[in-house]
């Protein structure tokens, strides 16, 4: 993952960086800077998805299997499969709407993870 989403350099030198590093005599941490949050947001968001991805392609095979049983169990189980995927979806349209401030990204991420499931 590190290899995909980069992490800068943060280097504390001279006074002016004093109040962004952390002490480690008086164990004060230190608040990541605002690019070193809005990196390891992005990383949550790719490693969500990534996850969630995963996590879809056997609900799709459930759903088929589920469904040569019986269609009326087919249904049933996907739409509790459908309902169970919106919070899914957001778990992944958060993350990266926060990293980027981008809808449109936040939505084509929680789509594309979704469309592993008919994959299955």
């Amino acid at each position: 993952l590190r290899r995909l989403v980069s992490e800068p350099e943060m280097v504390c030198s001279g006074k002016k960086d004093e109040d962004l590093c952390a002490d480690p005599e008086k164990g004060h941490a230190r608040d990541p800077p605002p690019t070193e949050a809005k990196v390891r947001q992005w990383r949550l968001a790719f490693l969500m998805m990534l996850a969630l991805t995963a996590h879809n392609f056997p609900e799709g095979l459930a759903v088929g299997v589920s469904s040569l049983q019986s269609e009326h169990l087919g249904v049933v189980v996907m739409a509790a499969i459908a309902v169970h995927n919106i919070p899914e979806g957001i778990a992944i349209a958060m993350p990266v709407l926060e990293a980027t401030n981008d809808r449109g990204k936040a939505m084509m991420m929680a789509t594309l993870s979704g469309l592993a499931e008919p994959l299955g």
